[in-house]
């Protein structure tokens, strides 16, 4: 995985996202987060990530609740044929100390972009990772976005004006406490 970047915001109109069906972005709904923990697990998975814990479901399952209505957060999903939700993309807005490249001090970062793999290659995931992004772009507060890429992810950011950050990130795991 890569760290990537954005700085501004190009026109959204080119970005727009065509799919073979249903699958029009919505926002997720407190219906929605059962298949958005779900999601999140087969997005580890298939970076090959072991998520198969019940404690790391029940905290996604907990995550996503808390913060459907968070301001700073939006989560949108698609529905495949069957209704239910096949992919999804989330941002974040959060409080950073100013910078030359962010004077304002607010960083989005867009995460948990994915689509279970049989619903792959049919432009769910573009769509709700361009909802998103319309999202952070139309925050006047936001001047820098932020997102890990996995290979096959890097064309749909590079294509919407992410590149690679000069500065890598680093990360230390932390000794979990479960509570």
């Amino acid at each position: 995985m890569g760290a990537h970047l954005r700085v501004g915001a190009p026109g959204t109109a080119s970005r727009r996202s065509a799919l073979d069906t249903e699958g029009v972005p919505r926002v997720a709904t407190a219906a929605d987060v059962p298949a958005l923990a779900a999601l999140r697990v087969a997005m580890f998975d298939a970076m090959g990530v072991d998520s198969s814990g019940a404690e790391f479901q029940a905290r996604c399952t907990r995550w996503f609740a808390e913060h459907l209505d968070d301001p700073d957060v939006r989560i949108v999903v698609a529905d495949g044929p069957e209704g239910m939700p096949v992919s999804c993309a989330v941002a974040q807005v959060r409080a950073a100390p100013p910078s030359p490249s962010g004077p304002s001090g607010e960083v989005a970062t867009i995460f948990n972009v994915v689509t279970l793999a049989a619903y792959r290659n049919r432009g769910y995931a573009a769509a709700c990772f361009d909802a998103v992004l319309d999202w952070v772009d139309g925050r006047s507060d936001v001047q820098m976005t932020e997102l890990l890429a996995t290979p096959e992810g890097r064309g749909l950011y590079s294509s919407r004006g992410f590149v690679t950050h000069p500065h890598p990130l680093m990360r230390r795991r932390g000794i979990p406490r479960l509570v």
